[in-house]
């Protein structure tokens, strides 16, 4: 029967040759597509894979009896291992782009370490050199004691995960030392797989490619499946073996609950799998549900009016996702189609906002020096977003606009029903005007004291027609400027007209439109008493009706010789005009025939609402 302690070394082996090729491939797959591969992360893959591979084929010839492999080719292995360290560390403290002190001493350190493995090779000594391994012991633990006191000064957060993967590869340095071997396989396998948290510190830290997520998650999976695997076959299938006792090579049954187990880890994949990506999304990367985030961007943008709160709700909210505080405004210069929504220049990102006029926004974000760069989801996820805040800027620009036009449009309504009412105003009759003038002229000979009457009515006729801007009064109002009209008309026409007014306290206080009642009165008298030689009587009414909601002013005098005057003159079609402005189809006008021989003219306007507004 097996050993488990070799099953599980040569399983770990196995799964590090494969983590690191994979890890290469995607590198250089990626280098290949971009023209530019990350160097770093390609050095931790090169070393990773030759140590594994250097390490493999040390234990299969060993555990299969040929021996121990060419002692050059452990040098090197061991070689490649103590450069890992110096690779890990030179991600972790880049300075300008360039190797700092600390990262100096690592390489520096993995080169000595070197030198020993090397010197131990040529002078045929047993390789690795205890000497090397425990310079790198001792350079692990040194190394990791620097990051923390840097971290002390520059922010400790994001270097806790290279101190713990060094002091991990510190101990097991040791371990390897083949004086210090334990027996133990579970002290081997970690000794033996050390450097993988180095690489992952890495990936965690930095992810240069847009894979790196993906690299973990696959990663992890293989390492759960091996385990399962090797759990499957320690707990299950060799105590199945055991019960058997002797059997023969061609033992059906063994082979039977081998296939099953293989089986089983195959229907289990897709479970590990899907935990191995939520332990990289939650626990590893505490990535944020994008799905929800985009959700809830879309909906507090959704509903605000204004584009600069538009924009400082999304810098609120990608604050979280990109590590930062808030993100600041800024209105851009232009905008070339074709430039990506989202750049990224060392600790900072900005976020452009294509809107479809100008201006045009850029968001920027500020991140914490050694925060990890974007992956392409997310990066994809931020483009999202930032095409649909500009969809909702544009949205409510366009409104703006619509506002705009709507209030230019009731402005030109408003000086156009002001410059009506200003025309209204202006065009009293000017034969009313000669004639009533002419008769103060006859009265001032004949009755000063009624010619003082008439002129004191007709100035303040014209003092009212004229100077009052107000667009609403009250019906008594509208009635004392008609009782001066109709007074100097009695002047002038005396016994000719006969006038008649009935018109409630309750009309008398409901509001009309100004100068709507006095043109209507006019009509009468110039197409109806004036023509008629005997002349006639000019009747005035007004009533409330409450059932309705209306004040209604009906107005009607002796037909004139010509029949029924028409209501097309210059004051009735303002008068219509202006009640449908302000009133649309509550109010109305209508010019009839009421009783025999006389001509009636109604008016109706609401009580209970407000006109519209012009402004």
């Amino acid at each position: 029967m097996a050993d488990g302690g070799s099953i599980i070394n040569i399983l770990g082996f196995a799964v590090g040759i494969a983590l690191y090729g994979l890890l290469f491939f995607m590198v250089y797959g990626e280098g290949a597509r971009a023209k530019k591969s990350d160097p770093l992360l390609l050095a931790a893959a090169v070393l990773g894979l030759v140590w594994n591979l250097g390490e493999f084929a040390s234990f299969v010839l060993r555990e299969s009896g040929g021996g121990r492999p060419p002692t050059f080719f452990t040098a090197a292995a061991f070689t490649c291992l103590g450069f890992l360290p110096a690779v890990a560390v030179n991600s972790a403290d880049p300075v300008d782009s360039k190797i700092s002190p600390l990262s100096a001493t690592a390489y520096l350190l993995g080169a000595t370490a070197m030198f020993f493995h090397l010197s131990a090779w040529l002078d045929g000594s047993e390789v690795p050199s205890a000497t090397g391994l425990l310079i790198l012991t001792l350079g692990s633990f040194a190394i990791a004691v620097l990051l923390l006191l840097v971290g002390l000064f520059r922010g400790i957060g994001h270097k806790l995960i290279w101190i713990g993967s060094l002091l991990i590869f510190g101990f097991s340095s040791l371990h390897l030392r083949s004086d210090l071997e334990m027996s133990s396989w579970i002290f081997e396998l970690i000794a033996h797989q050390s450097s993988l948290p180095l690489v992952v510190a890495i990936l965690i830290q930095d992810y240069r490619f847009a894979f790196a997520d993906l690299f973990l998650k696959r990663a992890l999976s293989l390492a759960i499946l091996s385990l399962t695997a090797f759990g499957l076959y320690s707990y299950i299938g060799v105590p199945l073996q055991s019960l058997h006792g002797s059997h023969s090579e061609q033992d059906t049954v063994s082979t039977g609950v081998f296939l099953l187990l293989w089986i089983a880890t195959a229907l289990l994949y897709p479970r590990i799998h899907d935990l191995s990506v939520w332990l990289v999304d939650k626990i590893v990367l505490r990535r944020v549900s994008f799905g929800a985030l985009q959700n809830r961007v879309a909906e507090s943008i959704g509903s605000c009016d204004d584009e600069l709160e538009v924009l400082e709700i999304v810098g609120g909210e990608l604050a979280a996702v990109l590590a930062s505080g808030a993100g600041n405004y800024r209105v851009l210069d232009g905008f070339a189609s074709g430039r990506d929504l989202v750049s990224v220049q060392g600790n900072h990102v900005r976020l452009d906002i294509p809107t479809h006029d100008s201006p045009q926004y850029g968001v920027d974000f500020s991140r914490p020096a050694g925060a990890r760069r974007l992956l392409s989801d997310e990066t994809a996820v931020l483009e999202t977003i930032a095409a649909r805040t500009a969809s909702r800027i544009d949205a409510i620009r366009a409104i703006e606009e619509r506002l705009r036009t709507e209030r230019r449009a009731n402005e030109l309504s408003r000086m156009k029903t002001e410059a009506e009412l200003t025309a209204l105003r202006a065009q009293l009759n000017p034969h009313f005007l000669f004639n009533a003038l002419n008769t103060i002229g006859y009265l001032i000979r004949s009755a000063p004291e009624k010619a003082s009457g008439t002129l004191l009515r007709l100035t303040n006729l014209l003092r009212t027609t004229l100077s009052d801007k107000q667009r609403l009064s009250t019906l008594r109002q509208e009635m004392t400027l008609v009782e001066d009209y109709l007074e100097i008309e009695k002047t002038r026409f005396e016994e000719r007209l006969s006038v008649q007014i009935d018109v409630t306290e309750e009309a008398l206080k409901a509001r009309v439109p100004s100068l709507v009642v006095q043109p209507i009165v006019e009509n009468a008298i110039k197409h109806g008493i004036s023509q008629n030689e005997e002349g006639g009587v000019v009747r005035i009414e007004g009533k409330v009706h409450p059932n309705k909601g209306t004040l209604e002013v009906v107005v009607s005098n002796t037909e004139g010789n010509g029949g029924m005057a028409k209501g097309t003159g210059i004051g009735i079609e303002n008068i219509r005009k202006r009640l449908e402005s302000l009133y649309e189809k509550g109010a109305g006008f209508e010019l009839g025939s009421g009783d025999a021989g006389m001509t009636t003219a109604r008016i109706w306007v609401p009580i209970n609402s407000e006109p519209k507004s012009d402004g």
